[in-house]
């Protein structure tokens, strides 16, 4: 609880708010609370009005695995945070046939409170985007996650050959992590029928991967937006040419405490 704004504060109160040793002296406590209390010199109980020993309220954003550091008082934190997106699907096709390729699942978002122990020190893992492959499925992403598997979110899927899963075609997803629209379907129309890419899934923190279809010497899928929306899906429709689905977008996690 925050020491009084006005009015009369004794050396126990500030003791009682912030700890220390017996006898008291105003010099143990340089630098405490939100600033206000000099961190060296003259310093007087008046400097102590309104502080806390429970640090600001604040955020932190992950966008490679550390550790988090639980600020001073707090004994629960936020957690907003995706797992990896999954890498597109692609499929090099024939004159004669139609193929689709699906783009890349989202990562799972995950949204909660978690307990934690002042001052205490916790892992944090972001998942890796899932490559994109010539001419075949994508690769999964990565699990992001907060201190144990109890606090995790998992992997997008990748996208697959010859397949409409997940047919992304630009639709808009809003999660803690923001709104975002998943990538554009592409297609090819020729005397055999159409040839369908599908989209990448937004996650909400970033677009999914465009795709992309054509009779270049290869064609390429666009790789999944920062925060995880999945890989966009390629698909190849000649005979002597490669296609390859964009890579999915990393995870992030984001802490915040109030």
């Amino acid at each position: 609880m925050a020491l009084q704004s006005s009015g009369a504060i004794s050396l126990a109160d500030i003791q009682t708010e912030f700890g220390g040793s017996n006898p008291i002296s105003l010099s143990e406590y340089y630098g405490v609370g939100d600033g206000s209390v000099p961190a060296s010199g003259t310093i007087s109980i008046s400097h102590f009005y309104g502080q806390s020993n429970k640090a600001p309220a604040g955020s932190q954003t992950f966008t490679s695995s550390g550790t988090f550091t639980v600020p001073q008082g707090y004994t629960e934190v936020t957690i907003c945070m995706v797992g990896g997106g999954g890498g597109g699907g692609a499929d090099r096709g024939s004159q004669y046939g139609v193929y689709n390729a699906g783009g890349g699942y989202s990562g799972a978002v995950v949204s909660k409170t978690v307990a934690v122990t002042s001052g205490s020190t916790y892992s944090v893992t972001v998942g890796g985007g899932g490559g994109g492959n010539f001419n075949t499925s994508g690769n999964a992403g990565g699990y992001s996650q907060f201190a144990s598997s109890a606090h995790r979110a998992n992997g997008g899927g990748g996208g697959q050959t010859n397949s409409t899963a997940y047919a992304g075609n630009g639709g808009g997803r809003t999660t803690c992590g923001g709104t975002s629209n998943d990538g554009v379907r592409a297609s090819l129309n020729d005397n055999y029928g159409t040839k369908y890419a599908y989209g990448g899934q937004t996650s909400g923190f970033g677009n999914g991967g465009n795709a992309k279809t054509g009779n270049e010497t290869n064609v390429y899928g666009s790789n999944g937006g920062v925060g995880s929306g999945g890989g966009g899906a390629s698909v190849r429709v000649h005979l002597t040419g490669s296609a390859k689905g964009g890579t999915g977008g990393r995870g992030e996690v984001r802490v915040s405490w109030s």
